[in-house]
């Protein structure tokens, strides 16, 4: 079953792996954060493969990097305790400053498992369809009826 949203507000993704006091603050991923993603990822191996066209296993790369990247472009409001490169805050977020940070593979895979991947999940779990037992969809094939024992003076089937 799922369990719909009680708040759609923006939360706090705290981080310790990353570092003490280290915290996101993020929209929650929205339909349309997703088809955005999948614009970005879809423009990003359209690009890189006039590059490299001859590696898939790169492009596919190249687009869930985009896709995830565009999703934490949209959803990211602000973050503590991750500084510039001479250790400032970072203060209000542009795209050059979520790049900056994305490049760092620390970062980029922790916002990817802990922020996208879950919403991902929950999305996987909007688009399933339940069985219908009106005949409409997919609905479970009943189990075929049980044969009832025999009878006790009833002849056995002949072998060959």
């Amino acid at each position: 079953m799922i369990r719909l949203s009680k708040t759609r507000e923006p939360f706090w993704l705290e981080a310790p792996a990353l570092g003490d006091g280290v915290r996101f603050h993020l929209k929650p991923v929205t339909p349309a954060m997703v088809v955005a993603g999948r614009a970005a990822a879809l423009n990003a191996v359209l690009n890189a493969g006039q590059e490299q066209p001859e590696h898939s296993t790169l492009m596919q790369g190249v687009g869930a990097a985009a896709f995830v990247r565009s999703i934490i472009q949209a959803g990211l409001i602000e973050v503590e305790g991750i500084g510039d490169q001479h250790g400032e805050p970072l203060g209000e977020l542009s795209p050059a400053k979520i790049d900056a940070m994305l490049a760092e593979w620390p970062i980029f895979d922790f916002l990817d498992a802990s922020y996208v991947t879950p919403a991902l999940r929950m999305e996987t779990e909007k688009n399933a369809s339940s069985l219908s037992e009106n005949g409409t969809s997919g609905a479970k094939i009943p189990e075929p009826p049980i044969a009832s024992t025999a009878p006790a003076d009833a002849e056995t089937a002949p072998t060959a």
